[in-house]
């Protein structure tokens, strides 16, 4: 079924299904959540999404160890070619006031990808359905990125290969009109990395400095509306990009995408894997990608969810990650960090926490790369 924009009698603040980033927003969205949402005849699509909501909600309040998250770094060492690299990865469940919510993040690293080849990833569900839409992509981008890369370069078979991932997406059992998932994809064969990236999960790399410690280096940019190129195109496609919007007309939170007569869906991203209500208004699962060869100096490859960059900057986290000496230790601490700053910054609430470590080992004689290409 679908939600038209002129079927919408009431309008609703939907957001919800996007957690809010910030307190102010937290506390308006769960005051307004089931007050504003229409119950007419030709909004059949919206009330049984909030049947859902409520349905998880029971599930969320009355679940405990079973949805607590990855509590153990899972760590694997393996070779790509000439480079030898080991890599652990760790999710923790976001919580609400001492309520630990249903993980929607799942994370992906197979070190004996194919020969000489290593993947991992990263996908940040949300929406009513978001665990089920993350957990479809990690299962099956192996398998549709594998088929692509026997036929073309890693750039092209990256792009196909979210294309088919987003077609799969739609033909799922669960509905994913106001579900879906960022989608970060790293690829190893030899030296060259290629990322593939949707949405707001981030990929940092960590280069060691002549005068010691490591330098940040950002391999993605986080897709948001707010940036002038995925506005453009949101506002073209009959989109509205605007911030929430309090009963006192104040605005909180960050630039978000709504239909044009409608406060749905409310995704605080420009692209994504699933979300077939904010498709409809210029929200893409194209994915940029990011090419590098990496250098002798280049020490480990951060990806992370957004429940680490919240609070946390580039730098701060490969300052983390650099002060550990294994792949387990930096991970727990990362992901540790990233869990106190939201404990201050939203007063006992956060978002789920995710993050994979990537420590490479070079030989030196490696040649300096050519600077990161993204197309």
């Amino acid at each position: 079924m679908g939600c038209a924009a002129s079927s919408v009698v009431q309008t609703a603040r939907f957001y919800d299904a996007w957690p809010p980033k910030n307190k102010e927003e937290r506390v308006e969205g769960k005051r307004k959540w089931f007050s504003q949402m229409p119950y007419s005849a030709d909004d059949n699509f919206i009330s049984e999404c909030m049947e859902e909501h409520r349905a998880l909600t029971h599930l969320h309040a009355s679940s405990s160890a079973a949805y607590e998250g990855q509590k153990t770094a899972h760590h694997r060492k393996q070779r790509s070619g000439s480079l030898h690299c080991s890599s652990a990865w760790l999710s923790r469940a976001g919580e609400d006031f001492g309520v630990r919510k249903i993980n929607q993040d799942s994370a992906l690293a197979i070190g004996s990808y194919s020969i000489g080849d290593a993947l991992f990833g990263v996908f940040d569900g949300h929406g009513p359905h978001g665990h089920l839409v993350s957990q479809h992509v990690r299962n099956h981008m192996p398998d549709i990125l594998r088929r692509h890369l026997q036929l073309c370069d890693p750039r092209e078979a990256l792009i196909a290969a979210f294309q088919d991932m987003q077609q799969s997406l739609e033909r799922t059992t669960f509905n994913t009109e106001l579900s879906g998932s960022t989608g970060l994809v790293a690829h190893l064969t030899g030296q060259r990395l290629a990322i593939g990236w949707v949405g707001d999960s981030r990929a940092v790399l960590g280069r060691a400095q002549p005068g010691g410690g490591c330098l940040a280096v950002p391999l993605t940019q986080d897709h948001k509306p707010s940036d002038e190129r995925e506005r453009s195109r949101i506002l073209a496609s009959s989109g509205r990009v605007e911030r929430i919007q309090t009963e006192t007309g104040e605005e909180v939170g960050p630039q978000r995408v709504w239909l044009s007569d409608a406060w749905i869906p409310g995704l605080a991203m420009s692209r994504a894997l699933g979300d077939g209500l904010a498709r409809r208004v210029g929200v893409i699962s194209e994915p940029e990608v990011c090419i590098v060869d990496l250098q002798h100096n280049d020490h480990f490859l951060i990806l992370a969810s957004d429940g680490v960059w919240e609070f946390m900057d580039n730098q701060e986290a490969v300052n983390i990650v650099s002060s550990c000496s294994d792949d387990e230790t930096a991970c727990s601490k990362l992901v540790a960090a990233a869990h106190e700053k939201w404990m201050e910054q939203e007063n006992g609430s956060a978002d789920d926490i995710t993050a994979v470590i990537v420590r490479f080992r070079l030989r030196r004689s490696a040649e300096t790369s050519p600077p990161a290409e993204v197309k």
